[in-house]
């Protein structure tokens, strides 16, 4: 058996830190990359709807904004000529009050600051603060762009315009304090339309679709995504959903539609997992996720490394001992 030189150690010892490098840019970067991106990255919790009870919905009510105060049922609807503000007795449907608008008014989303209104226009450029009592006109606000949706956090109002971005303004003054942008699983998240703040979080239609999206304010992240697809009705003339309603008092979720017959009170509930069966063990359900996936091959790949680390080192070693003159019998 011939011996090793010099450069037959060098090119062990070379290949052996080459490896190391190639682990430590393949994992390491890899996990910073993953830490700086973890809120565009998350993945929302899918959601379904659950119908807890149904109530009638005037199929001509063009639903923009839909809020509880106190238990009791404000709603708000758009189109020239039909826009309007109006009370629901949340028990069976009917409309206790009505104020209809200016007939040059597209009405839009509603929220409560106190027990004040604020109702936003949609391209009208002014929104509108009301006492609630009677529906009076106490002021008036101006704003750029389209009216969407709106809500109240507890401290400041949260506006929508139709895009991905999220608006907080002043509850007081309407003055914009800051704006974030929405996105879903990476990507902008648009057409946001009416608003609800619940827990923390804020849930919007997705205008155009049976979705709604419930955002961490914070960073502008969905964090799950509802399909209230099973809601819709059967009749043509009934058009997108659109109201969600948070009732605070009784812990209810309300949801309903432009020119919708029907109201629902809803929970919100886990669709049924996608399960692999393990052929080799019957009745065991096998859940692989990417997160899973993602470490047995960084086990793997250590597993490897380690392997291949151990048999450089003993050959390495080997060359050593050639070096000096030894011999393998």
């Amino acid at each position: 058996m011939g011996g090793f030189h010099n450069s037959d150690i060098s090119r062990i010892r070379a290949a052996a830190l080459l490896l190391t490098a190639m682990f430590t840019i393949s994992i390491f970067p890899t996990n910073v990359a993953n830490e700086n991106s973890q809120s565009s990255s998350v993945r929302p919790e899918q959601l379904l709807v659950e119908i807890v009870e149904t109530i009638p919905h005037d199929s001509d009510a063009y639903t923009q904004g839909l809020t509880f105060y106190n238990g009791r049922l404000f709603e708000s609807t758009g189109l020239y000529g039909s826009s309007s503000l109006r009370e629901v007795n949340p028990d069976d449907g009917n409309v206790s009050r009505i104020v209809a608008l200016n007939e040059s008014i597209f009405g839009e989303g509603i929220a409560f600051v106190g027990n004040e209104i604020i109702m936003l226009t949609w391209k009208n450029g002014t929104a509108f603060r009301f006492e609630s009592e009677t529906f009076d006109e106490l002021t008036n606000y101006s704003y750029d762009g389209e009216g969407w949706g709106l809500c109240h956090d507890g401290n400041r109002l949260v506006m929508s315009d139709g895009s991905d971005k999220l608006i907080f303004r002043n509850e007081s003054t309407f003055e914009i304090i800051e704006s974030v942008n929405v996105t879903l699983n990476g990507t902008p998240r648009d057409k946001l339309n009416e608003l609800e703040c619940i827990d923390g979080l804020i849930f919007a239609n997705v205008y155009h679709s049976d979705t709604i999206v419930a955002i961490d304010p914070g960073t502008g992240v969905v964090v799950m995504e509802i399909d209230a697809s099973s809601l819709r009705p059967n009749d043509s003339s009934a058009e997108a959903l659109n109201g969600i309603a948070w009732d605070e008092q009784n812990q209810e979720l309300w949801v309903t539609g432009k020119k919708w017959p029907s109201m629902y009170r809803i929970n919100l509930t886990t669709p049924p997992s996608t399960q692999v069966p393990d052929t080799n063990t019957p009745g065991i359900e096998v859940e692989n996720t990417a997160e899973e996936l993602s470490l047995s091959t960084v086990f793997l790949v250590i597993l490897a490394l380690s392997a291949t680390g151990l048999f450089l080192h003993r050959l390495a070693q080997g060359a050593m001992n050639l070096k000096d003159g030894e011999r393998d019998p």
